[in-house]
């Protein structure tokens, strides 16, 4: 038997360690061997157990972001085009009783009066038009920044989640220290054919979030469309999870070392191969 052993008799349970025999119970006899009966430090009898480990499966479906809808089309507000037809019936019905003048006026006056509200039915027309336009473009901006707005709280929701998952995985160093003081279960919970076996965690940073952001990429973009770059910004926004735990995975590593130029700063490096 060799120092640090655990053996298990019947019911009792114990280790080894400098020629002595640590139990959790009392009045148990030994031969030939030191005992030592008091319990250790503050804690309980360091007793170890392995529990069934759950594992936390990361959502790894990619979160989807739409394109905002069309750009509306921009009517032709030209109003000498549009007026240029009654113009040119006015010019026309001028030059007409100049040559023909045994016609009436009154034909020459329903002329005019039809041509003029010809005049005002196209002028009505162009500010119709240019009203429908902005209220077109105000709508899509509201509709598409509201779907922006949701979409943002999703991917923060999914974030957090995540977050939460390294951090169950991936203890903090103060943690660790506790469950080493406590000799918690939790020391003993990896395998060698878990894939975070052996993996060693440095501190806090930011790193790449599991569910990418998929967004499609504008080959042609419109002259003054904010929206249209939107997708691009926030998936940029949020491609990083901040204050995650950063590990460096040792299992296939052969050399590997750290340094720095201060207590806060330092670089790992390791050379993969097999152990």
């Amino acid at each position: 038997m060799k120092d640090f052993d655990f053996f298990s008799i019947a019911d009792f349970f114990g280790f080894y360690k400098n020629d002595k025999v640590y139990f959790c119970h009392d009045n148990i006899q030994t031969n030939n061997i030191k005992k030592y009966n008091d319990r250790i430090a503050t804690t309980e009898y360091p007793k170890f157990v392995r529990n069934t480990r759950i594992k936390i499966k990361n959502d790894e479906t990619a979160i989807k972001i739409l394109d905002p809808a069309a750009v509306p089309a921009k009517p032709d507000l030209n109003i000498v085009t549009s007026l240029m037809p009654a113009i040119a019936m006015f010019a026309l019905v001028v030059v007409l009783r100049g040559v023909l003048s045994t016609t009436g006026g009154t034909f020459v006056l329903f002329s005019i009066c039809s041509m003029g509200l010809g005049v005002v039915t196209s002028v009505i027309s162009i500010f119709d038009k240019k009203k429908q336009y902005k209220k077109d473009c105000a709508e899509r901006t509201e509709t598409y920044l509201t779907y922006i707005e949701k979409k943002k709280k999703e991917i923060e929701e999914a974030r957090e989640k995540e977050l939460e998952g390294l951090q169950q995985q991936y203890y903090s160093i103060e943690e660790d220290i506790e469950h080493i003081s406590s000799f918690s279960a939790q020391l003993f919970d990896r395998l060698p054919e878990d894939e975070d076996f052996l993996d060693v965690y440095l501190g806090k940073g930011k790193t790449r979030a599991v569910r990418i952001i998929d967004y499609k990429l504008q080959e042609k973009l419109e002259a003054g469309d904010e929206l249209s770059v939107m997708p691009a910004r926030v998936a940029q926004e949020y491609a990083d999870i901040a204050g995650a735990p950063i590990k460096v995975s040792l299992r296939n590593a052969r050399v590997s070392c750290k340094c720095g130029q201060d207590d806060n700063t330092f670089n790992v490096y390791f050379k993969t191969g097999d152990l």
